[in-house]
């Protein structure tokens, strides 16, 4: 069987991080993206949801209060002062 070669520019530190997971998987970067492309061949797809992450309504509730610096507590002194506001 031959083979054929794919060249992709990453960011460095991108590559590091893969090549670090795929050693501690046992696999080589290249047997990993053979295993990603045969998964995108079977699914005629990418093998994953492609989604942009949104924010919840109560954390984007919580982003606008404190753009408007409404609500807001605090500065404590202690951890304890921290921990009584926490559980009020």
């Amino acid at each position: 069987m031959s083979y054929s070669t794919i060249s992709a520019r990453m960011d460095p530190d991108v590559k590091t991080a893969f090549s670090r997971i795929c050693e501690e998987l046992g696999l080589s970067p290249s047997a990993a993206i053979n295993a990603f492309a045969k998964a995108m061949i079977r699914r005629n797809g990418f093998p994953f949801a492609l989604e942009l992450e949104k924010p919840s309504q109560e954390t984007m509730k919580a982003i606008d209060e404190a753009i408007e610096e409404k609500d807001l507590v605090g500065p404590f002194s202690t951890t304890d002062e921290l921990m009584d506001s926490l559980n009020a």
